[in-house]
């Protein structure tokens, strides 16, 4: 299986985990898009580079305060979630979810799945 198929599988499994994720994608912390698997008509390089600015912003304050290394990105919004993770030192993990959303196991699902998305990328 190659680098792609195996990404495509590693974030279709995600986004069948809970029915609270509705998209998700992995992105690098500059802003390229590597994979996605997205609601029809999402930009996923635009979402891409959105995210790791949020994420780089975030971990700039994180580190300015003093507070440590950052753990994950919530933009809490109205009609969703959208929550970013690290994957090791190159990538982004972004999950959309819906406003109820059960945080304690998205993020649980979402940190198994960046341990396998670190594999096939580093």
């Amino acid at each position: 299986m190659g680098k792609k198929e195996a990404l495509d599988r590693i974030l279709k499994e995600l986004n069948e985990t809970s029915p609270d994720i509705k998209a998700s994608l992995i992105a690098r912390v500059d802003g390229l898009l590597i994979h996605s698997r997205l609601v029809h008509g999402m930009d996923g390089r635009s979402l891409a580079a959105m995210t790791a600015t949020i994420v780089g912003t975030a971990q700039t304050i994180s580190k300015e305060i003093e507070q440590g290394k950052l753990k994950q990105v919530i933009v809490d919004s109205e009609n969703g979630k959208l929550i970013s993770i690290n994957v090791g030192k190159i990538a982004i993990l972004s999950c959309l979810v819906s406003p109820s959303a059960n945080l304690g196991l998205v993020l649980l699902e979402m940190s198994k799945a960046a341990e396998k998305i670190k594999k096939e990328i580093e």
